[in-house]
């Protein structure tokens, strides 16, 4: 049964454009600055705040290219570059359901080893839309599948929940 999923990955354009824009801004903000214009303390800061965003951009981008789920008989693990967690599946204690945008659901896996607590999460697919049309996709695609293993092999049923769109599974 070992299976290996990774996520869908958005186009790379909002990335080239968040760095085209901060690089744009940055340069004009030198320029500025050469010339002793008073607006080169502001445009060194939008550029500032351009390239921490455009660096969140390639970061997220980075660890959705790293982010593998792989289901065994024996386990799950999760691994997306900078976090790494592995959980037999009688260490499964609890998985959250979370509505999110764009029709997804965020998924969070809490279970306890012999290390300690581990956990992890992730969404199912999603899709981005723009007037009309599908413009990309974010999430597992066979997210609900992975849920629905995990459910299966973990051997955890609905738990009642105070708030009606989230679901909470446990062993009973």
């Amino acid at each position: 049964m070992s299976r290996e999923f990774v996520p869908e990955r958005l186009p790379l354009r909002g990335e080239i454009i968040a760095w085209t824009l901060a690089l744009i801004v940055f340069a004009t903000a030198t320029v500025l600055r050469v010339s002793d214009s008073p607006l080169a303390g502001t445009g060194l800061v939008l550029a500032g705040i351009l390239v921490l965003s455009a660096g969140s951009i390639s970061f997220g981008n980075w660890m959705d290219r790293r982010t593998v789920i792989r289901l065994d008989f024996e386990c799950i693990s999760y691994s997306n570059g900078v976090r790494h967690a592995t959980l037999g599946w009688s260490e499964v204690q609890t998985v959250r359901v979370l509505p999110t945008q764009l029709g997804a659901r965020q998924v969070q896996v809490i279970g306890e080893t012999h290390r300690g607590k581990s956990h992890f999460e992730f969404r199912t697919l999603g899709t981005v839309n723009y007037q009309g049309h599908e413009r990309g996709r974010t999430g597992f695609a066979d997210g609900d599948q992975i849920l629905e293993t995990i459910l299966q092999m973990a051997n955890l049923r609905p738990v009642p929940s105070d708030h009606p769109s989230y679901s909470y599974y446990a062993r009973k």
